[in-house]
C-alpha cells in the first residue's frame, strides 16, 4: 500500500509504504552526505519502488533480509545523475522511519541423511 500527499512548490513530499523488501541491500558511503547509505525496492502490490536510507536507518536496512515485509515512512525524490555525458534520474522514497519490519520466518527441512536416519 502507498500513501503519497499532495505538495506544493518548493514543500516535502511524504509517503507510507507497506512492502516487501526485493533484495538485502548492502551498506555504503554516500560522500555528498557524508554517511551511512543503503538502497533496495519495496514490491508494493505489483509494483517495485526504488527506497534508499541514510545513515542509522540505513544499518538498520542493510540488515534486514530479502522477503521481510517493512511499514516506512519516507520524503519523495528525485535522484539525477549523470552517466557518459547524459543525465539519468529517477524517483525514489528516502526512508525517514522504519515504523515495523516483520522479517521472514525460515523454514528448515530434514536433509536426505536425517531421512535415512530415521
Amino acid at each position: 500500500m502507498a500513501n503519497g500527499s499532495g505538495a506544493a512548490a518548493g514543500e516535502r513530499a511524504i509517503a507510507t509504504l507497506s512492502g516487501w523488501l526485493v533484495y538485502q541491500p548492502e551498506l555504503s558511503y554516500a560522500p555528498l552526505r557524508k554517511e551511512s547509505a543503503a538502497a533496495s525496492e519495496l514490491r508494493v502490490n505489483d509494483q517495485r519502488i526504488p527506497v534508499v536510507a541514510y545513515g542509522e536507518i540505513a544499518k538498520e536496512l542493510s540488515s534486514t533480509p530479502k522477503g521481510a515485509f517493512l511499514v516506512v515512512n519516507g520524503d519523495i525524490a528525485q535522484h539525477v545523475w549523470r552517466v557518459g555525458g547524459a543525465d539519468r534520474s529517477k524517483f525514489c522514497v528516502e526512508i525517514t522511519e522504519v515504523v515495523s519490519c516483520k522479517k521472514p520466518q525460515i523454514c528448515f527441512t530434514r536433509s536426505a541423511a536425517q531421512r535415512r536416519r530415521s
